[in-house]
């Protein structure tokens, strides 16, 4: 199994997903390759960097965006919570095993 960057395709949802509309998605043709799941917030202060983050991959959770992924057969995603503040950026990973 090959990870070749020219397999992955970007997916700007025009469509939901679970409860409502992800951000960004990165997904292989390949099922056996985790797809990608990015949500992005904007803090209000340096400091709540860690929150929004924290946020973004709770709103993954709760709005059950990768249960389109699962319909389609992947077995993982990896979610990203991106927080950004000004020109600083924190990201939170956490990998989701789909059933």
């Amino acid at each position: 199994m090959e990870n070749d960057i020219r397999y992955i395709t970007m997916k700007i949802p025009n469509r939901e997903a679970g409860d409502g509309r992800y951000d960004v998605c990165l997904y292989h043709q390949d099922i056996e390759v985790p797809s990608i799941l990015m949500e992005l917030k904007v803090a209000n202060h340096f400091y709540e960097l860690d929150q929004v983050c924290d946020r973004a991959l709770e709103q993954i959770r709760v709005k059950r965006y990768a249960q389109s992924f699962a319909e389609e057969g992947f077995r993982e995603v990896l979610c990203y919570g991106i927080g950004f503040f000004r020109k600083q950026v924190r990201i939170k990973k956490e990998k989701l095993i789909l059933v």
